[in-house]
């Protein structure tokens, strides 16, 4: 499917109605903080799947597994209020390459997502029109910007690096 634009809508979760804001576009991307107390990281391990606590239990980190549960929780959260659900009941599986997905039985309208996360920073986009993409990274300064530039760039857009109007 090609569009000349796509209506994106923007949220902060939480939000009263996920619902009413995709109806209006066709792209919704909704923000939340991962950012938790213990209540919080305990109500969503009570939302985890067997598949979800394994994954917790093996992290080394105790602020990146808290992150993860604190997102699953906030994506069920965000899913459910799309579906009408609980967050709970909320069927998230692990599709191609390990990305989550919905059962295909939760899948009303076609709703697709895309979650991503960068500290404590989650973002997922969800939509009807088909598979999509949501990514975050902080902005940090990259020692040897111009070895990377080298291996990802082309001639001409590795010159214009170098120019003072591009910088």
């Amino acid at each position: 499917m090609t569009h000349d634009s796509l209506r994106v809508g923007l949220a902060v979760w939480p939000h009263a109605s996920l619902v009413a804001l995709l109806d209006g576009c066709e792209v919704l991307v909704c923000s939340a903080s991962l950012e938790a107390d213990d209540r919080t990281v305990g109500d969503a391990l009570v939302v985890l799947n067997a598949t979800e606590r394994e994954r917790f239990e093996r992290y080394e980190n105790m602020d990146v597994a808290r992150r993860f549960a604190v997102g699953r929780l906030r994506l069920r959260e965000m899913l459910g209020s799309l579906l009408g659900a609980p967050p709970a009941a909320v069927p998230i599986i692990l599709g191609l390459h390990g990305k989550p997905e919905l059962a295909r039985a939760a899948r009303a309208g076609s709703l697709r997502f895309s979650v991503a996360h960068c500290d404590d920073l989650l973002l997922v986009a969800v939509t009807r029109l088909g598979d999509v993409g949501v990514d975050v990274e902080r902005i940090r300064e990259i020692e040897r910007w111009a070895r990377v530039a080298d291996r990802v760039f082309g001639p001409t857009d590795r010159a214009a690096l170098g120019r003072d109007d591009y910088l």
